[in-house]
């Protein structure tokens, strides 16, 4: 970090939760540059560790969600130094439980240490500052005080957004009155601290994460938090690439973006008359087939494995088509499962069988019994993530591009009709999962993890195709139970509901425009699957599988170099 602006020598400087972590490093490198540090935390002797290694500091052991530390510490401050220049809050703690675990006490402990904590300090702060005419607050918030990304810490997430928002309330008032004294703001994303270990109800050790996941050591985030003081600048980011993820992130909250934008979801006049599944297992697909009827096309790709079937007039559509990815031989007849073979099939199906109107991936899948899943849920997406595609390090985008982050049209008045939930769908070529699929997956909010749909969606997206994936729970990925044992028990009865959803659903948007289901939009009662259809094969019979995804698509200017591919088999 650059070291132009104003010197950091003789300013005094109070930061709060300095025994360790962030905290400690920005004392050790403002005092290393000749800044009086006042330090505080609960923590004795790690307090005077870190006041060892600061010339000429002041520890004061305090309480800083006790309005009379918080008093305390400013006037041991002001005895010693005769006044402060800059007073840094940066006590937090995070919290390991989903909302619906949340109690009244959780919340209460967030807000008194990540949000009264800063409300002392700002206040007593800003009283010594107005006095003298200036200085500078600086808040140590949070990226997920802008976007709340982490299932298991939104009650964290929304103490920092409440944070933010007074540090705004906090600069508009005293502006107008004293233009010196300023409030600022530092994001920092995940940083290699004893955060993750030290939040209420436990975690994962935040250092444990250094080489696994993309994060900051703690003395990185101090030279911003020193920079916001050279620079007296408002509202910084710490982690590379961060401000873009944020504006991401708002910009798919909007309901009306821009055209570009919609693309990948929406298109308001088109109405759903074509649909094309892309199933992974026989096991999965016959129920389809055999449910609606279907016959099969001989001449679709001979000399590929997949195999395509198709139905004019079922379910209240044009025309159905199904595709199932076949079996690879030379493994003694395995389901091509996972994402090469779901892309592939997905292009060869848009190329063969020209445009449709809506993407659907469908199939059986795991789901995380933190965000409210069960065995036999059925989920409909709101957004199609890889948790496998990990960059970390990377400069540009090219770590967000390995998320993907997919987003499919908003359809809540949808799932409320056909009697679904809605979630994250996050996708890997593996069934089972290791300690950092997990902690992404959480990181993204995943209800699902599953092996085909964001590769499905990548498709979808290249060639601007509505696209949502539903998903019905086989297993609980964060429960007690083994993944593939748990799987293959639920299966039959997993994909009964699947099958029974899919019908639903597609007799339900047949023939309407999928703007109907949006947010705001006044959906019609869910319709009945016609019942010229044939009954649902009994569950029973059934074996193991790992997804089925619907897919309407259409380009069939990819037609040429899919033969071409195909042929060099």
């Amino acid at each position: 970090m650059a070291t132009a602006g104003r010197p950091l020598k003789d300013l005094v400087i109070v930061i709060t939760g300095a025994s360790t972590g962030i905290g400690a490093e920005t004392a050790r490198q403002a005092a290393a540059e000749g800044a009086l540090v006042a330090i505080a935390a609960r923590r004795p002797a790690e307090l005077d560790a870190v006041a060892a290694d600061c010339l000429g500091s002041l520890a004061v052991v305090a309480d800083v969600t006790r309005r009379e530390d918080v008093e305390r510490l400013a006037a041991a401050t002001i005895q010693k130094y005769g006044h402060f220049d800059v007073w840094i809050n940066n006590v937090g703690m995070g919290i390991s439980h989903p909302p619906m675990q949340l109690t009244s006490a959780d919340v209460d402990h967030m807000m008194d240490v990540n949000v009264k904590s800063a409300l002392h300090g700002m206040q007593v702060a800003a009283a010594h500052f107005m006095a003298r005419g200036r200085g500078q607050v600086i808040n140590i918030s949070s990226e997920l005080g802008r976007v709340p990304s982490r299932v298991e810490r939104a009650a964290y997430s929304g103490s920092k957004h409440f944070l933010n928002a007074l540090t705004a309330g906090f600069r508009d008032e005293v502006a107008a009155t004293h233009p010196d004294v300023l409030f600022t703001t530092v994001s920092p994303g995940l940083v290699y601290t004893e955060f993750g270990l030290n939040a209420l109800h436990g975690g994962i050790d935040s250092r444990a994460l250094r080489g696994k996941a993309p994060g900051q050591e703690p003395d990185a985030v101090a030279s911003v938090v020193l920079h916001a003081i050279r620079m007296r600048a408002v509202d910084l980011y710490t982690a590379p690439g961060a401000k873009q993820r944020m504006l991401d992130y708002l910009e798919g909250l909007a309901q009306d973006p821009p055209v570009e934008a919609q693309k990948p979801s929406i298109r308001p006049s088109s109405v759903v008359r074509r649909v094309l599944i892309v199933v992974a297992m026989e096991q999965e697909v016959m129920p389809i087939v055999e449910r609606f009827g279907m016959q099969r096309v001989s001449a679709f790709l001979p000399s590929a494995p997949f195999v395509a079937w198709e139905r004019a007039g079922v379910a209240g559509l044009e025309r159905l088509h199904v595709v199932w990815v076949g079996r690879d031989e030379r493994f003694g007849g395995v389901n091509n499962v996972a994402t090469t073979a779901a892309a592939v099939a997905a292009y060869a199906a848009i190329a063969a069988f020209g445009a449709p109107d809506l993407v659907v991936s469908a199939g059986t899948a795991g789901g995380f019994a933190c965000v409210g899943a069960s065995v036999g849920d059925v989920y409909l997406s709101s957004k199609c993530v890889f948790h496998s595609r990990r960059i970390p390090g990377s400069e540009g985008s090219l770590e967000e591009y390995g998320f993907g982050h997919f987003r499919s049209p908003p359809l809540p008045a949808l799932a409320a009709a056909i009697g679904v939930k809605v979630g994250v769908v996050s996708t890997s070529d593996s069934l089972d999962s290791v300690p950092m699929d997990l902690h992404l997956m959480r990181s993204e909010g995943a209800a699902v993890k599953e092996m085909e749909a964001a590769a499905v969606a990548w498709v979808c997206q290249a060639l601007a195709v509505p696209f949502v994936a539903v998903k019905s729970i086989t297993d609980i990925v964060d429960g007690p139970h083994a993944t593939r044992s748990e799987f293959e028990s639920n299966l039959a009865s997993a994909s009964d509901a699947l099958q029974q959803k899919m019908a639903l659903l597609l007799s339900t948007i047949a023939g309407s425009s999928l703007q109907r289901w949006a947010p705001g939009a006044n959906a019609p009662p869910p319709s009945l699957p016609p019942p010229s259809l044939p009954p649902a094969p009994k569950s029973g019979g059934w074996g193991g599988g790992t997804g089925m995804s619907t897919v309407l698509v259409g380009a069939g200017a990819v037609l040429g170099a899919l033969l071409v591919m195909t042929a060099r088999r």
